[in-house]
């Protein structure tokens, strides 16, 4: 059976589609209806589920849960360190995001920022003079401060419902 659970940057969007006629498996169709009977709960789940998987990651590469983008109208091509080359297609689609804003100087607030690829990103090459990144992952942010400690960074746990920030405390976010 061919099931396929395309999720929303949010992680919370969902839609299954069933090929060939078959049906969605009685785990994924239980995990949606749960996901979908209280928002706290569907929080948890996606928690969950997020937690297993970047477990699964021994290497430390797995830093980007966003969809790629390739533009292929632009005659000017992204200039990328080695380093982030294997991750041009992640990184190109936050570029996109804010290519056409200058972010010096700005105080930015990305929510469901995971492991912080974009977050690494912004500040390496858009020089915010803060960035600060929340998720509702406490295993993900840990993961952040621990190996994305850049002076102008910072990590927070939290959800988008209630963020943990002063009101008028930023200049712009962005909504994963």
């Amino acid at each position: 059976m061919i099931t396929l659970i395309l999720l929303g940057l949010s992680g919370c969007n969902h839609q299954i589609k069933s090929e060939n006629k078959m049906k969605a498996s009685w785990v994924t169709l239980f995990f949606v209806g749960l996901a979908d009977s209280s928002s706290r709960l569907r929080q948890k789940l996606w928690q969950w589920v997020y937690d297993k998987i970047a477990a699964k990651d021994t290497s430390g590469k797995f830093i980007f849960m966003n969809y790629g983008y390739e533009d292929d109208n632009s005659s000017v091509t992204l200039q990328l360190t080695a380093e982030d080359e294997p991750f041009r297609h992640f990184i190109q689609l936050y570029n996109f995001v804010v290519k056409e804003i200058n972010l010096e100087s700005k105080h930015i607030v990305e929510v469901g920022c995971g492991r912080g690829g974009g977050g690494s990103f912004l500040c390496r090459y858009k020089y915010p003079q803060s960035y600060t990144g929340i998720d509702l992952s406490e295993t993900a942010i840990n993961w952040c401060k621990q190996r994305l400690a850049f002076a102008n960074a910072s990590w927070l746990q939290g959800y988008a419902d209630a963020l943990p920030l002063a009101d008028n405390s930023a200049d712009m976010s962005r909504y994963s």
